[in-house]
């Protein structure tokens, strides 16, 4: 199944799935061995306010993932009505270093 975000410099490869998490991570080459174990364990996010905390895998997130326009960045939108937050992800993979960067911020 391809991803809707996909990361690379050639080395480090970064595949983020529908909800905008890691899902594949491939380093030093692309296609060797995934090392995020995708099929037994997850990247997960959980957001906590005011004493009520949800995973952004539960069903009550809006998400929205997609390239930034006219860059190789993705960028990730995850609302919660139920907690009142917008998280936002921009996503990057450095051409020159072997570093995944992931810049949060929120509303």
């Amino acid at each position: 199944m391809g991803r809707p975000v996909v990361l690379s410099n050639g080395q480090l490869f970064v595949g983020l799935d529908e909800r905008g998490l890691v899902h594949d991570f491939y380093y030093p080459y692309v296609g060797l061995d995934n090392l995020t174990n995708a099929r037994s364990s997850q990247h997960k996010i959980g957001v906590w306010v005011d004493g009520d905390f949800l995973w952004v895998t539960d069903d009550n997130w809006s998400i929205d993932v997609t390239y930034q326009p006219h860059a190789m960045m993705s960028s990730v939108r995850m609302q919660s009505a139920k907690l009142g937050v917008t998280l936002r992800f921009q996503d990057f993979v450095d051409t020159e270093y072997n570093a995944f960067v992931r810049h949060h911020g929120h509303e």
